[in-house]
């Protein structure tokens, strides 16, 4: 229960209203779509009628029992509600369920043959049991072990991919630390899983099958795959591995005529390939070699590489693009098999190079290159294999010999140059677009025949590499290592500038203040009123301010006393004095006199400050204060 809900701080739900009620079904809780997040924080009142055994035994009807009613509420909301509810990870129903053998066979009825499920309700189960799997992990896979051929029920449900998460699963729980004692991974292979799986990788079946199958079977290597070089003793991974599983996957993968075949049967290969990564000997013999490898180089290497120039990888024959004609295209399954052959490469096995020397492998992969300069999924590929080569160790120096010596990538390199040259001299000509690739890869060898000494003293004999480099390569690297818009600006000069313009913004904020200063301490003189004055502003005569050029401002007005004398003296004013001087001040401030400030609304030289200041306070009108 909630903290809110607990000291009465939470308005109630419609769940709440509908417990309160003295009647309720199970039906009117499922209407409501607040009965999940109910049930997740634990509404008592909820729990208390949702365990109860036949409310229990209800909603596992929903999730195992296909509703014939037309109402569509009982054939699709009500059964979704019943699987959040069930799988909502909540220990009291997680309990219910596991300590009741009745709810375990409904609940893992769809690997019974003799219950056909929708598809729909087959993924609600799957979801309820691996939220149960994963809570009461140990009583769940004593369950599955009691029950009779589960690997073949398994298998009959391999067109539903919820069956192969559940089943991925149960293989994945004993790397956990509540399943490393319960032995399910060793009791799937008793029940030969993997041939059973092996088994459905055939054109024969439909072809969502076989995809299931090989992404399951990629799925448990990867799962039980360790990739830190320490030995993975799995015994999934031992059945896997035997030479009888690979020989059929390898004859899967090379069905004549079964272009998906190749693609599922390869991403196999692939990931047990993987499994080999750093983890070699580099002197191990052939017949030392995993399966997997054996069979690889001694009957399937040769039709691989024969794979990559043949038509037949291409689902279409003529392919037209906006830079031409593709006869054939490269198509997504030679592209496989370029990645299939750079995993091949990373295994560092010796015997391994000189089958690919041995079969001039590299040469076909790099005339696919040139031989399709728009393909960029392509080029990368390649380009990461080269890399590979050229950055391997010691143990891979035969095959990158060969990369420059039977393969000739240097001649082709400078071949490509020429041609893309030729090709930008013409009218409309474009750059090809390997030609950053072949950048970056003549970067590796230049920076490989540095490092490398038999590198250089195979290109330092070719005079069309040293041409090369001094020329078209100079060219370029000159052009790509020139800045955009200049060099960039240093913090240095970043921080200068920003201080000229502070400085600049402090040069005028100290003119401000030294204008306003010299008012303060030297009056409004006539050098401050010719340098900082505005002629343009007219006063009323009583606001004038009278000053000495000599003596500067007279602080006697401004003085609290000054202002108090002045307030006395309006007060002691008689009214009719104020009528006659209104009318004088309208005189003087249209007329003009010798006595004003100002006339015409122009600012005058005061010639006798004192006298100024004697007319000024007989001017003053205290009715207008």
């Amino acid at each position: 229960m909630s903290f809110w809900r607990s000291f009465g701080f939470h308005a109630a739900s419609a769940v709440d209203n509908i417990l309160e009620r003295e009647s309720f079904s199970l039906e009117d809780l499922l209407d409501e779509d607040e009965v999940v997040q109910e049930t997740k924080t634990m509404n008592k009142k909820l729990l208390d009628f949702l365990l109860q055994p036949q409310v229990l035994k209800r909603l596992f009807d929903y999730i195992s029992i296909d509703s014939e009613d037309d109402d569509p509420k009982k054939r699709t909301k009500f059964p979704s509600m019943a699987c959040e509810i069930l799988s909502s990870e909540v220990w009291p129903i997680c309990e219910a369920i596991t300590s009741n053998v009745e709810y375990m066979r409904i609940l893992f009825q769809f690997l019974d043959s003799k219950h056909t499920l929708n598809s729909i309700l087959v993924s609600y189960c799957c979801r309820v049991a691996g939220v149960i799997l994963h809570r009461k992990l140990t009583e769940t896979v004593d369950f599955v072990k009691s029950q009779h051929n589960v690997v073949e029920s398994f298998i009959l449900q391999l067109n539903n991919t919820a069956v192969l998460d559940f089943l991925l699963k149960l293989i994945s729980s004993e790397d956990t630390a509540e399943g490393q004692g319960t032995g399910v991974v060793q009791w799937l292979c008793d029940q030969h899983l993997v041939p059973a799986l092996v088994d459905k990788l055939s054109a024969d079946v439909e072809p969502e099958i076989y995809e299931n199958v090989a992404q399951a079977l990629v799925d448990i290597i990867g799962t039980n795959t360790n990739y830190n070089n320490v030995p993975n003793t799995s015994p999934i991974l031992a059945q896997l591995e035997s030479e009888e599983i690979v020989v059929k996957i390898f004859q899967f993968t090379l069905t004549e005529n079964c272009l998906p075949c190749l693609q599922h049967g390869l991403n196999i290969l692939t990931e047990l390939l993987k499994r080999t990564i750093n983890c070699a000997h580099y002197n191990t013999e052939l017949e030392s070699l995993p399966p997997l490898l054996r069979v690889m180089l001694t009957n399937y290497l040769a039709r691989f590489n024969s794979l990559l120039l043949s038509p037949a990888l291409s689902p279409t024959c003529v392919m037209n693009t906006t830079t031409g004609t593709l006869q054939p295209p490269v198509g997504f399954y030679r592209l496989k098999v370029i990645e299939f052959f750079t995993a091949l490469i990373r295994t560092n096995f010796r015997v391994v190079n000189e089958h690919l020397i041995q079969h001039d492998v590299i040469s076909t992969c790099l005339k696919l290159f040139f031989d399709y300069p728009w393909n960029n999924f392509l080029h990368s590929l390649i380009e990461q294999m080269i890399q590979i080569i050229i950055e391997g160790d010691d143990s891979i120096a035969e095959l990158r010999t060969s990369l420059f010596t039977k393969s000739n990538l240097v001649e082709k390199i400078i071949q490509a140059n020429d041609e893309n040259t030729q090709q930008l001299s013409r009218p409309k000509g474009m750059r090809r677009g390997y030609m950053g690739h072949l950048s970056n890869i003549v970067q590796l060898i230049f920076k490989a025949c540095q490092q490398n000494e038999n590198i250089n003293a195979i290109l330092s004999e070719n005079q069309g590499w040293r041409n090369y480099l001094d020329g078209p390569y100079a060219e370029q690297q000159l052009l790509e290592n020139t800045q955009l818009g200049g060099p960039r600006p240093s913090a240095y000069e970043n921080q200068q500038d920003e201080e000229d313009d502070i400085e600049g913004d402090d040069k005028g904020n100290a003119e401000l203040v030294h204008a306003f200063t010299q008012y303060l301490t030297h009056g409004f003189t006539s050098e401050f009123q010719e340098e900082y004055g505005n002629d343009d502003i007219e006063y009323d005569d009583d606001q004038n301010i009278n000053y000495d050029t000599n003596q500067g401002y007279d602080h006697s007005y401004a003085t609290n006393e000054g202002m108090l004398n002045a307030a006395e003296e309006e007060e002691g004013s008689d009214d009719s004095d104020s009528e006659e001087n209104d009318s004088e001040d309208e005189s003087n401030v249209t007329n003009g006199d010798d006595s004003g400030n100002y006339h015409g609304g122009q600012v005058e030289e005061i010639n006798d400050p004192e006298q100024d200041l004697q007319n000024h306070d007989d001017q003053i009108d205290p009715g207008q204060q």
